[in-house]
């Protein structure tokens, strides 16, 4: 079984240009402001324990969190699908290729 190597991102951050990481699974995670509004976050991460790193900015509303969540496993699974065709192409040997 192959391993997905991620799709290559640059993380959400207001202050600083954070280095491009790699994801490979999403969640939306809802938190408490200090005001007490709730804010939903979109997070991606590599790997089961993989560090978890924001990507897009925290918004109010749960169904926008989730747009957002779709659309990125969209283009996750896209690359997924791109890397596993790329791999497969790879492991045929170059006299069946032909034919």
């Amino acid at each position: 079984m192959r391993e997905f190597s991620g799709l290559e991102v640059r993380p959400y951050c207001q202050t600083a240009d954070m280095p491009r990481v790699r994801i490979d699974r999403l969640r939306v995670i809802a938190y408490k402001t200090v005001f007490g509004a709730v804010e939903y976050a979109l997070m991606g991460r590599m790997g089961r324990t993989g560090e978890e790193w924001p990507m897009a900015r925290p918004v109010n509303n749960f169904a926008a969190a989730w747009e957002q969540k779709e659309r990125m496993e969209k283009q996750i699974e896209q690359a997924r699908r791109e890397e596993s065709e790329r791999a497969s192409k790879r492991d045929i040997p170059p006299s069946a290729r032909a034919v």
